[in-house]
């Protein structure tokens, strides 16, 4: 089945994620974090990407990246090729280390950038590590709230804060604030594994195979959902697939080719 093409960003700015194959865990010490982050600052001086944010996870990896030079697809692929090479060669493996390719969502407006930047930093809090996100040593948000800080010079604190306001002291209390509020957007997330999770459809992969199959005896294809003629059938699958699968709304929404907020209301 043919993939689905990647949402390009009209600002050029994207929230990607990478995550282990499986769920495995893509760091095993402190040197694999420092890694990653080296080949981040390394891959950028040929890709020219600014990096606004960063979250290093023990299964995953959220990055808030605005592409110049090349395609989102191509930078992360750089990433992403240089660490599982690394990672193997390390620990004596061969395979995949990331699952599929990365995941990536379009930041298309200021409020949608600044509440990504705030969920990424969040993440630790969030899985319970810490209780405040500047007592985490893995994400950018310590390079936000100190000034002087030199390492992980790759990114770029001053266009959030610039954003926030042209004064820097009253720029950097305003992003704490920032990241105090609650989200009220949802935005990708590595897959829990929950205790007893039922769901027949596991992943991607999976419910691409399970609307081929739905679709197949009656001879339509998945372009054929956005017409009006096959509204119930698109949204059978929108109910078969929220049932069944551990998919978000946004994961089900782009492989129907519908928005989020649709999904949800079926």
């Amino acid at each position: 089945m043919v993939r689905i093409a990647r949402e390009n960003s009209p600002t050029s700015i994207y929230h990607v994620m990478f995550r282990g194959n499986g769920k495995m865990d893509i760091f095993l010490d402190d040197e694999d974090k420092r890694k990653f982050l080296t080949i981040i600052e390394y891959k950028q001086k040929v890709s020219e990407y600014d990096v606004f944010g960063f979250c290093l996870m023990t299964n995953h990896v959220h990055l808030l990246v605005k592409t110049n030079k090349e395609s989102i697809g191509q930078s992360m692929k750089r990433i992403g090729i240089s660490y599982a090479h690394y990672f193997n060669k390390k620990y004596n493996r061969v395979g995949h280390v990331f699952q599929d390719r990365f995941r990536s969502e379009a930041i298309d407006n200021e409020r949608y950038l600044l509440a990504a930047l705030r969920y990424i930093h969040n993440n630790p809090v969030k899985g319970g590590i810490v209780e405040e996100p500047a007592q985490y040593r893995w994400s950018s948000y310590n390079h936000y709230i100190e000034t002087n800080q030199n390492r992980n010079s790759f990114v770029d604190t001053q266009f959030i804060l610039n954003t926030l306001s042209n004064d820097a002291w009253k720029s950097v209390q305003m992003f704490k604030e920032l990241s105090q509020q609650k989200d009220d957007i949802e935005f990708i997330d590595v897959e829990e594994g929950v205790p007893g999770d039922k769901a027949l459809i596991k992943g991607i992969k999976d419910a691409q195979d399970f609307i081929e199959e739905y679709l197949l005896p009656l001879n339509i294809c998945i372009e054929d959902l956005k017409n009006k003629d096959y509204k119930e059938i698109r949204d059978q699958l929108i109910i078969e697939l929220k049932e069944k699968s551990n998919l978000t709304l946004r994961e089900i929404g782009g492989l129907l080719g519908v928005s989020k907020n649709l999904v949800a209301r079926k």
